[in-house]
């Protein structure tokens, strides 16, 4: 049935690619592409996923670099790539396309690969996918009403169903300004005052591991947000995954 739907939303919406936007040909779905990314764009992403972390230096798809601060310390990050907010590269064309285009084969596409990541580390640490609860930070009202849905929900969703966890919205917006407008010190005070649990959630995660999935990391003050919460609400255990991480890459 999921087939069915597939061919028809391809035949009924032409797929796009998420970097160039041109037209992409269903037949070339054999190839791999997920119907996201033309042949050359691609192979792009693929290169993109190898280039070194700027920490560790190792390819950024294995990189599992830690923050050195708040609650985030030592904890490991899995992620796909490294991103310079600088450089028009395959890594920012695709943060944009999966914050601004209303087109779900984007997220369905990077969750799939942000799974393999993800998937090595619990492996790593026998930490098993389908008894995690994942979940997001939602977007702001102001962008979720501009663009017209929350990139970070769709994400999630489509990690938690793919590895055959558990999905749920845990947090919720109230007011606060936009975290790409402010530094480093004013994101954690900002995301501090407008991040909460919805109402109920602590039921739904005391006691679990849950999984926290985001989009782009910068000061990673909206995670330390997040995770605050979910410790004080008595998670068993706490993991953060992400796309990209920003940093200037040294290759």
């Amino acid at each position: 049935m999921n087939r069915f739907f597939d061919i028809l939303r391809n035949l009924l919406f032409p797929p796009k690619c998420a970097c160039c936007r041109t037209l992409i040909p269903v037949v070339e779905e054999k190839y791999g592409g997920g119907l996201c990314l033309c042949r050359e764009c691609r192979g792009l992403w693929n290169r993109a996923k190898e280039e070194n972390c700027p920490t560790c230096l190792c390819p950024s798809h294995t990189c599992l670099c830690t923050e050195d601060k708040g609650s985030l310390k030592n904890m490991k990050i899995p992620k796909l790539l490294t991103y310079n907010p600088n450089v028009n590269n395959t890594q920012n064309k695709m943060i944009f396309s999966l914050k601004k285009v209303n087109d779900k084969r984007i997220p369905e596409f990077i969750a799939s690969e942000l799974s393999v990541s993800m998937g090595r580390y619990f492996k790593d640490n026998f930490i098993l996918p389908d008894e995690c609860v994942y979940t997001f930070v939602p977007r702001s009202r102001r962008a979720k009403g501009e663009f017209g849905f929350d990139q970070g929900q769709r994400l999630s969703r489509e990690v938690a169903r793919i590895c055959e966890g558990k999905f749920e919205a845990l947090f919720v917006r109230l007011g606060g300004r936009e975290q790409k407008r402010l530094d480093s010190d004013m994101r954690a005070r900002n995301i501090s005052r407008s991040l909460r649990l919805k109402r109920n959630a602590e039921e739904k995660i005391k006691g679990r591991k849950i999984v926290v999935i985001d989009d782009l990391v910068t000061t990673g003050a909206t995670l330390d947000g997040a995770v605050k919460l979910l410790k004080r609400a008595k998670a068993a255990e706490v993991y953060v995954a992400c796309v990209a991480r920003t940093g200037e890459n040294k290759r």
